[in-house]
């Protein structure tokens, strides 16, 4: 055998290695493991790969150095340059189909953790609307002038949209105000529960809205909310 054709058959399975090595592994750091364990046989099989080939290509280097001087400067080694030849090639060809093995695996397993991640298979729970108690609309007056008139007001639009008729409005539609992205995409309507939700925790409710502003007190929520309601 020519030394032409061993060194193209070399550099055959270091391609093969590096790229399959390279693909694979990429793939399943990428896709953060998709909060799925890695399957054992891909990771052990790729540490097998590197061990195999790591042996190849020290058989490699002394099957050259016997086709240089005649015989193997290590022990263990010995043999004619056709004995070493078959040695060779047994391992490289066990080291390519292993490879084509375990890559295929490596891809199954790195393609359904991505899916899992894109497409998890719980879906998060249905939000529980909590209607609230009876409110007084005097009281809710008095405290949306004393709280919520530096940033609404009744008939104007001000850092915050107008608040006639917001009852039964589908959030984020009141024409001529800018709303964020994430509110104006929300599809919620504002309801008693959807107003009583908002005002306890707008973030929880809306994540990446604007408004810094929450009512904790429940009765101070039903109140504000009678007085929203009665503006027709």
């Amino acid at each position: 055998m020519c030394r032409k054709s061993i060194r193209c058959g070399v550099a055959f399975w270091i391609q093969i290695f590096l790229k399959s090595k390279k693909h694979h592994v990429s793939r399943l750091f990428e896709s953060g493991f998709g909060g799925v364990r890695v399957p054992t046989l891909a990771c052990k099989g790729l540490s097998a790969v590197c061990l195999l080939n790591k042996g190849v290509f020290q058989m490699w280097r002394h099957f050259r150095a016997e086709i240089r001087f005649g015989a193997s400067p290590h022990a263990g080694m010995q043999g004619s340059g056709a004995f070493s030849c078959a040695r060779f090639m047994k391992a490289g060809s066990m080291a390519l189909l292993l490879q084509l093995y375990l890559g295929s695996a490596s891809a199954q397993a790195s393609d359904a953790m991505v899916t899992a991640a894109a497409s998890p298979n719980t879906a998060a729970p249905a939000r529980e609307w909590v209607t609230p108690q009876p409110g007084d609309a005097q009281r809710g007056l008095a405290f949306y002038q004393s709280n919520c008139t530096a940033c609404h007001a009744v008939d104007a639009n001000k850092i915050g949209p107008a608040h006639r008729g917001v009852l039964g409005r589908r959030v984020g539609s009141l024409p001529g105000y800018t709303y964020s992205e994430e509110l104006a995409r929300s599809r919620l309507r504002w309801t008693p529960q959807t107003l009583n939700a908002w005002l306890e925790d707008p973030e929880g409710l809306v994540p990446g809205q604007r408004m810094g502003f929450q009512v904790g007190e429940a009765q101070q929520r039903a109140d504000l909310i009678a007085y929203l309601s009665s503006l027709k």
